[in-house]
């Protein structure tokens, strides 16, 4: 026994040596470091119950369960979940590729006799009389083409590793679509369907690509202006007819991984862009996403809040009190706001909301003490006996973000001198004394 970081390391490389399976238990919880992660000679990763049951509960996006999949998957290790009690934490698994799990929702511990008939059960050879049963492959390969015989080939070729789903018009393949969606790995689309015909299908899959994100390869007659329309128009490739089914194998599987590739890469600059807590943008989600703006949502209301007192109930009611607040403030500033609002976490207790079409200051000073009104009627906050008061400035998106958020920041702050909870517009010098002058 030992607890010297570098006496387990050499222990656990003299295991491998010997053929032993190292794994790394209850990874999220307590003391396990990334730091360990990297020096350990390791083959599996099992994930903390804790941990899992958390983030499982959040949505994929604002989680770090991807992450670390992919942060096992660079190591080559395998990836162990324990703790899985219901089917949406199961689901959730599934989907971003973990190879093992166990917990509740499977079997509850039992005795080692009750065990042991289970085993047998499930090694048991099947009767004579038994069908042999055979897995669906999960996922789907969508075959949009009017030549029948061309889809029975490519079912007989496909249906081992995918389950192909056929239609020979683009009507049908825009309803497989719809009913399959996500399941849908890749699609082989003619460019010669009609109503309405490949192209048309193709345009409007580029069209929805948020919704519907499918790989497509177009198939049709050896012809250099086809191939480069397709191409154009979004096609992952372009297979001239005819073609034989191991070239079309491997064209599928690079427009599978570069879809998959790129779908990671998005996951990862999505993460790397929202507050873990709230699920609101971060900083730098903020700058990037307000680099997007055009000239036509403004003029824009740029609003700085403030917690009042974080540090207070971080110190008496504990950091999970605190988390609990930041949190409830992110659900408060969703709901008072709209969907096409840019709203991050710029700090620690400070939160950023920028509203398009903010026609007037009052407009904007309105919705300011709308939101400082939610908050002061929580319960929670009043539990906690909180507050947050906000800061307002007009941005016409001609001077950089920073120099609006400053002035909010100047305004937030006379907000505050005033009294907790408050909620001020900035004005300029000139403004505030043609004002006192009339």
């Amino acid at each position: 026994y030992t607890e010297n970081p570098h006496q387990i390391i050499e222990t656990v490389g003299q295991l491998r040596q010997l053929g032993f399976i190292v794994e790394m238990d209850d990874f999220g919880s307590g003391y396990s470091s990334l730091n360990m992660l990297n020096q350990m000679p390791l083959d599996i990763l099992k994930l903390d119950m804790k941990f899992i049951q958390s983030e499982t509960a959040k949505p994929t996006h604002q989680g770090i369960l991807r992450f670390i999949m992919g942060l096992a998957r660079s190591m080559h290790l395998s990836v162990v979940a324990e703790g899985v009690e219901t089917k949406k934490q199961l689901e959730c698994l599934r989907e971003i590729g973990c190879d093992y799990v166990q917990g509740y929702y499977f079997a509850r511990p039992m005795p080692c006799v009750k065990f042991e008939q289970i085993l047998c059960q499930a090694h048991a050879p099947s009767s004579a009389a038994e069908e042999p049963v055979s897995r669906q492959p999960e996922q789907i390969l969508l075959v949009v083409d009017e030549d029948e015989d061309y889809r029975r080939e490519i079912r007989a070729a496909f249906r081992a590793s995918y389950q192909v789903v056929e239609v020979s018009d683009g009507d049908a393949a825009l309803a497989a679509i719809t009913r399959y969606g996500a399941q849908i790995c890749a699609a082989l689309l003619s460019v010669n369907l009609v109503s309405p015909d490949g192209f048309t299908v193709l345009k409007i899959l580029q069209r929805e690509k948020i919704v519907w994100n499918i790989p497509i390869i177009a198939t049709g007659p050896p012809d250099a202006a086809l191939e480069a329309r397709a191409l154009e128009m979004g096609a992952e490739d372009y297979a001239a007819k005819p073609h034989l089914p191991s070239s079309l194998y491997w064209r599928l599987s690079r427009v599978i991984g570069l879809s998959c590739a790129r779908r990671q890469e998005c996951d990862f600059r999505q993460e790397a862009y929202r507050d873990y807590l709230t699920g609101l943008l971060n900083r730098r989600g903020l700058i990037a996403r307000v680099a997007t703006l055009r000239a036509e949502d403004g003029p824009l209301g740029i609003y700085l809040f403030d917690l009042d007192d974080l540090k207070r109930i971080n110190d008496t009611l504990g950091h999970s009190t605190g988390d609990r607040v930041i949190e409830c403030f992110g659900a408060i500033l969703r709901a008072q706001t709209r969907d096409t609002d840019v709203l991050a976490r710029y700090g620690g207790d400070e939160f950023v909301a920028v509203m398009k079409h903010i026609g007037s200051e009052e407009t904007a000073l309105q919705k300011g003490r709308q939101i400082c009104r939610a908050v002061g009627e929580n319960s929670l906050f009043k539990q906690a006996a909180s507050a947050c008061s906000a800061g307002i400035t007009i941005w016409d998106m001609q001077q950089p973000l920073q120099e609006a958020i400053d002035r909010a920041d100047r305004a937030l702050y006379q907000a505050k001198a005033a009294s907790k909870g408050g909620c001020r517009l900035w004005e300029n010098k000139i403004k505030r004394a043609a004002k006192r002058s009339t």
